[in-house]
């Protein structure tokens, strides 16, 4: 573009329309206008250009760097390497060939020379004939193509023309003549090259000019179809594009006259606001209130802003909020004063007016106010010590115990109750503490649903998370905070009865009753606060039950003591209650057994105790010993933190028992304590049997303590507990020694006797009453010691009895051989006569049929 067309000013009420190929082909527009690319390029007003970029747009142009495309691979010096290291050495000959044979210009053509010399002579023409406003009336042009000195342009009037030779006129004429046949030849170099390049590009030149008359027919045709064309789109400019083009205007129109009414429409309804706000206030809709305010704080800051009429609105309803906030936390605080002061009833329902609280809890949360939950914690511990005062108040007096003063304090008074009353008194005090804590988690769990129903309506619930998890902790921190103040009250309540050691005088049934209301109150706590672990109340419980676990195990050594040497060692018979107790231990070992369960109306006795398919003879201290053990695994179970300490007591108890079982039988000292003449075999065989039982239940015990205590503690008590099963067996076999020795001074002071003096008759009346003693022996013990015991004990006799005969054979005592030949001597055969009889009494006694006498040595 090399001109500049300027165009024309348009009048100001007339906005510029859209280029029209039909209706603007001859009307101007600035569509058309046109400027020079250099003074485009150079505009002073974007100051200093560096390129085109910037001379376009300015040094406001920001350059990114361009991403190598992806769909071309990424070339790089690498890849020609391999091609030139195969052809370096032919390219090393081809230099090497091209220094040895020097390059020649070949000799130029004869058409060329023509041509070159042709445009050496048009380089002689001067450029002002090829100028495109060659114009000989211009004067400077005309004297540069005829110059003055050169050519004559003027002759004097006077002056004749002169053809002589020297003068001045012929002079002029040769010049003019000169001058002429310059231009003439200069005329005819121009017409060489015309010709010359006519000859060149004839076939072409003939070639446009035979189809010269074609390009015009069809340039004709082409200019009838576009006027034809041109014509058509009129038709339908006019017809469909003019007047739909006419709809946007409306349409647009249109869309400002909505968005005119929707403003109008917002205007009034926030012109509204404030009755809107009164009328939510009146019926307690907090929360309501609350959004409409801030609804209406957000259009004021978005789309009415600027609005004159509400320049006074936003800190109106600022006013109002803080309005709302005082009244919301009157109320909530009122709410929660009214709340607690009601009277605590089994049925009652945990919320009241849970629509007021939710709307109060909407309301506050809306308000980021999380205070309100001291305001509740507060008012749940201020209301603890009142509610237990008038508790105890009124159990007092609706009590009918004749020594209570009602002028004495409230702890006189409830010294002054016995155990039953007492434990009435506190399980009531545990009730209604149950039901303020059961009226608090409801509260509390409603104020947690809010806040999840807030959360799950909210626009942007992730800015709501780290509030919502800060309301959850404060809702858990007034919770366990009640809690720990009404175990506090509590542990105060037993305290204040514990002097006197009011505990340690407790039966076990009274005591089991305390520790499970204790541990059912402690259990419903935690499970309402989500919390296991040391609370208060556990504490003051252990602190109550080691007083009475010591006070009672004292009370269980000395009543042992006192059965153990009252105890005269003889069959006991076994109530139905007492095996009864064993069958439960059998089948679910001491958990969960005591002897109240196991009590039964049945008046059965029977003779033995069987446990684990085996016949106990027990004496009546060994059934106390079981009942003892099965009530201190009944406190292990109420009172579990204290297993290590009830598994000692059980374990000195066993061995109390162990040891004066020993001082007692084998020490003889019941001989001199219950004036027995001795201890006899019948006597040793039912304390062997009394300590099996112990030891039969021992792996019971084991496993139930297993279940109740921690990794070190079993490492250390349950080591001890097995040395005590040691000792016992230890005890058993002392028993059994006893037994064997018993027997053996017998069967020796009487086969002595007999043997030192056979006679006839055989057998002799030494030998009937050693048979009958034996008999008596085997009927105190076959039934009480167990058959191998029995049968172990007899085959030693026979051993004993073998030797001794052996002894009084081998020393001279007795004479086999008196005759000197190989027949029986009479010695002999009274010997036989004796044995055959002792083998016949010992064969006839029950159990025993299969044990014989050695007779090597007499038949011998």
């Amino acid at each position: 573009m090399s001109e500049l067309d300027l165009a024309p000013v348009l009048p100001s009420n007339e906005a510029p329309s859209p280029p029209s190929v039909v209706a603007d082909q001859q009307k101007w527009t600035y569509f058309k206008a046109s400027v020079n690319m250099p003074a485009l390029l150079n505009d002073p007003a974007k100051g200093k250009q560096a390129d085109i970029f910037t001379q376009t747009w300015g040094y406001e142009f920001q350059r990114y760097e361009v991403s190598p495309t992806k769909r071309l691979p990424e070339v790089s010096s690498k890849f020609f390497k391999g091609y030139l290291k195969k052809t370096q050495s032919r390219m090393k000959t081809h230099h090497a060939d091209a220094h040895d044979c020097p390059v020649t210009t070949p000799a130029p053509s004869v058409e060329y020379q023509k041509e070159s010399q042709l445009n050496e002579e048009l380089k002689s023409i001067p450029q002002f004939f090829s100028m495109s406003s060659f114009d000989l009336t211009d004067k400077d042009l005309f004297f540069r193509v005829f110059p003055p000195d050169k050519v004559p342009l003027k002759v004097g009037p006077s002056e004749e023309f002169s053809s002589s030779p020297g003068s001045s006129n012929y002079n002029l004429m040769s010049s003019l003549r000169t001058h002429h046949e310059k231009l003439a030849h200069q005329l005819d170099i121009v017409e060489m090259h015309i010709s010359s390049h006519i000859s060149k590009q004839s076939a072409t030149f003939f070639n446009a000019m035979t189809s010269h008359g074609d390009i015009q027919k069809d340039i004709q045709r082409t200019q009838l179809a576009v006027a034809g064309t041109r014509d058509k789109l009129g038709t339908a400019h006019e017809t469909t594009i003019a007047k739909n083009l006419q709809l946007l205007p409306l349409i647009k129109k249109r869309h400002r006259q909505y968005q005119i009414f929707s403003m109008l429409r917002m205007i009034a309804t926030v012109q509204q606001t404030q009755p809107t706000i009164q009328l939510l206030l009146t019926n307690s809709d907090y929360t309501g209130a609350l959004e409409l305010i801030q609804f209406t704080q957000d259009v004021l800051a978005k789309d009415l802003v600027g609005v004159k009429a509400f320049r006074h609105l936003k800190p109106q309803l600022d006013e109002l909020k803080k309005v709302i906030d005082a009244m919301v936390e009157n109320e909530i605080r009122t709410y929660f004063h009214e709340d607690l002061a009601r009277p605590l009833t089994d049925n009652e329902n945990f919320v009241s007016n849970s629509h007021t609280l939710s709307q109060l809890v909407q309301a506050l949360l809306h308000l980021k106010k999380y205070s309100f939950l001291d305001v509740y914690k507060e008012e749940c511990i201020l209301s603890v010590a009142p509610l237990f005062k008038s508790i105890v108040i009124n159990t007092l007096s609706q009590s009918d115990a004749s020594d209570v003063d009602t002028r004495e304090s409230l702890c006189a008074q409830m010294r002054k109750l016995d155990f039953n009353q007492w434990l009435s008194l506190y399980k009531e005090v545990l009730t209604k503490m149950m039901l303020l804590l059961k009226r608090v988690h409801a509260t509390l769990s409603l104020v947690l649903q809010e806040d999840k129903r807030r959360i799950q309506e909210a626009e942007h619930p992730n800015l709501l998370i780290g509030d919502s998890q800060e309301l959850q902790q404060n809702v858990k921190h007034t919770l366990n905070n009640l809690c720990d103040q009404i175990h506090e009250k509590c542990k105060n309540l037993l305290l204040s009865r514990s002097k006197n050691g009011f505990f340690e005088r407790l039966s076990m049934s009274e005591f089991v009753r305390f520790t499970r209301t204790c541990e059912e109150f402690a259990t419903s706590t935690e499970a309402l606060m989500d919390r296991r672990g040391a609370s208060v109340i556990r504490l003051t419980l252990a602190s109550c039950s080691v007083e009475f676990i010591s006070k009672f195990h004292d009370d269980q050594k000395s009543k042992l003591i006192i059965l153990l040497e009252s105890e005269r060692w003889i069959q006991a018979d076994v109530p139905a209650e007492f095996q009864n107790l064993a069958s439960m231990v059998e089948e679910n070992g001491f958990f969960d057994t005591s002897f109240s369960q196991a009590t039964t109306l049945s008046d059965r006795i029977f003779d033995r105790l069987i446990f684990k398919g085996t016949q106990y003879a027990v004496v009546g201290t060994n059934l106390m010993l079981l009942k003892m053990i099965s009530a201190y695994c009944q406190l292990v179970e109420q009172v579990p933190s204290l297993s290590s300490d009830i598994m000692m007591k059980v374990i000195e108890l066993l061995k109390l028992f162990n040891f004066k079982s020993n001082q007692l039988v084998l020490g003889a000292a019941a001989v001199e304590i219950l004036q027995l003449k001795s201890i006899n075999s019948k006597n040793l065989a039912l304390c062997f049997c009394s300590l099996r039982f112990v030891t039969a239940f021992l792996p019971d015990l084991k496993s139930f303590f297993e279940r109740h205590l921690t990794l070190n503690q079993q490492q250390i008590y349950l080591t001890e507990l097995s040395n005590v099963g040691r000792d016992y067996e230890e005890h058993c076999n002392d028993l059994v020694t006893a037994l064997y020795n018993l027997l053996e001074k017998t069967v020796e002071r009487h086969l002595v006797k007999c043997l030192t003096d056979l006679k006839p008759p055989a057998p002799s009346a030494t030998m009937r009453n050693l048979t009958s003693l034996l008999r008596k022996f085997h009927t105190a013990v076959w039934n009480v010691l167990p058959d191998n015991v029995c049968l172990k004990l007899f085959k030693k006799c026979n051993d004993f009895i073998a030797g001794k005969i052996t002894e009084l054979v081998e020393n001279g005592t007795i004479n086999l051989s008196e005759d000197g030949d190989n027949s029986s001597s009479p010695t002999q055969i009274l010997l036989l006569s004796e044995m055959n009889f002792y083998q016949d009494c010992i064969n006839s006694l029950t159990g025993l049929e299969g044990i014989t006498l050695n007779h090597s040595l007499i038949t011998s």
